[in-house]
C-alpha cells in the first residue's frame, strides 16, 4: 500500500524519550517534502513546521477525510500519524538489527517467533540460516524472505 504521508530523515533519541518518543523527521506528502515534525520526548505535543504551506494545507485536508483512529476513536491528526510512522520505523530498525545477527524463524504447529543466539560472524549466520531452513519443523525463516514480509510476521508476533 502506498502511503501519502511519509517520514524521512528520522532522528530518534532513545535516551531522551521519556513519556513520548524524542524525534525529528522530514514530513512528505505525495512524495514532496512539506515540512518537519519533532517531539522533545517529555510527553508534550509534536512541533510542526510547514515549509510548503500550500502542500501542508492539502495534507491537512487529506487527514480530515481519514476515518477515526481505531483504538480510541480519535479523529486522525498528523501527530497520530507521525507517532505510528515513528513506531513502525523503530520496529523495522529492530528487525534489521536482529536479522543481521540472529536467525528468526517460525516452527510448524507452534506459535510465535524463535531465534538463535547472536552469530559470531556472517559466515556462521549464513550456515545457521541454511541449517534451520532445511529442518522439517521450520515453517519460515525470516532472514530468507523479503523484508516487508518478514516485518509483517515480526509485527504479528510482537503483539
Amino acid at each position: 500500500m502506498s502511503r501519502r504521508i511519509t517520514l524521512k530523515n528520522i532522528k530518534h533519541a532513545a535516551f531522551a524519550s521519556q513519556e513520548t518518543d524524542c524525534y525529528e523527521a522530514s514530513v512528505y506528502f505525495d512524495d514532496k517534502k512539506v515540512g518537519t515534525v519533532s517531539n522533545d520526548g517529555h510527553g508534550g505535543c509534536d512541533y510542526e513546521y510547514p515549509t510548503d504551506k500550500a502542500a501542508w494545507k492539502k495534507m491537512e485536508d487529506y487527514i480530515s477525510t481519514l476515518p477515526k483512529e481505531e483504538q480510541y476513536g480519535l479523529d486522525q491528526s498528523l501527530e497520530l500519524i507521525c507517532g505510528d510512522l515513528v513506531n513502525e520505523w523503530l520496529t523495522a530498525k529492530d528487525l534489521k538489527r536482529a536479522l543481521s545477527k540472529k536467525v528468526l524463524f517460525q516452527k510448524i504447529g507452534k506459535e510465535g517467533l524463535f531465534q538463535t543466539k547472536p552469530a559470531r560472524n556472517k559466515e556462521t549466520l549464513q550456515n545457521w540460516i541454511k541449517q534451520i531452513g532445511e529442518r522439517s519443523d521450520t515453517q519460515v525463516v525470516l532472514n530468507r524472505i523479503p523484508f516487508d514480509s518478514a516485518l509483517n510476521i515480526y509485527v504479528e508476533n510482537a503483539s
